[in-house]
Order: C-alpha cells, then structure tokens, then sequence
C-alpha cells in the first residue's frame, strides 16, 4: 500500500519541477556498466541508496567504504521523489532486461537487432 501511494504520488512530483533520478555520479556508473549483469546491479544499488536515505531497511547491500567515492554523494529529495526515483529505476532495469532479451532472440533467429525491432517486440 505504501508504494501504490508513492505511484499515484509521482503524477503530481513530476509536475512540480523536473529533477533526474539519478545522481551525476550513478549516471557515469550506468554508462560504465556495459554489461547486462552489471547494469541490472547498478540499478538496484540505487533502489538500496534511496531506501537507506528514507531510513527504511529491505535487505540489501551497502555501498562498500572503498566505493563510496564512485558513487558520489547520496540522492537527496522528498520521501515521494526518493519513491519515484525507486520506481523509475526498477523500470530501467526491466527495460533494459527487455532489451537484451529482445536482442538474443533476434540474433538467434538470425535477425540484426535494431531500435525498431526492441520497439516492437516490447510492446
């Protein structure tokens, strides 16, 4: 209940002002983490920082001390935007699931991937 409150909220968080959802420091990250794997774990790290900043402990893993400076200072915002952020990079990760999804299957049926075909076979 809690997080559909935090889904109908991010209509109205979103029309106050825009803001990204990741720090400057995690975009670098993502952008560095090519790999499939590593993506998907970057993206979660950032569910984990923004549950810690609201205090609220799911389980998971803390930013070692040795990579704390990589990731840069920790996300900063209301409890209805650290929410929003958590829900805008769980649908990252699953975008980018479907994605590399939708790229095995084309090269496996012997078909180049391209943007037009992730836009289709995602829908």
């Amino acid at each position: 209940m809690f997080l559909a409150l935090a889904f109908g909220a991010s209509t109205s968080a979103g029309q106050s002002s825009h803001r990204d959802y990741m720090t400057d420091a995690e975009i670098e990250l993502v952008r560095d983490a090519q790999d499939i794997d590593l993506r998907v774990d970057v993206l979660i790290k950032m569910v984990d920082r923004r549950f810690a900043v609201l205090k609220m402990n799911v389980g998971g893993a803390a930013i070692p001390t040795k990579e704390s400076e990589r990731w840069g200072a920790a996300p900063t915002g209301t409890q209805i935007e650290m929410l929003d952020d958590i829900r805008k990079l769980l649908q990252k990760a699953i975008e980018e699931i479907q994605k590399e999804v939708t790229q095995i299957t084309l090269i496996a049926t012997g078909m180049q991937p391209s943007d037009d075909h992730y836009l289709i076979l995602s829908q």
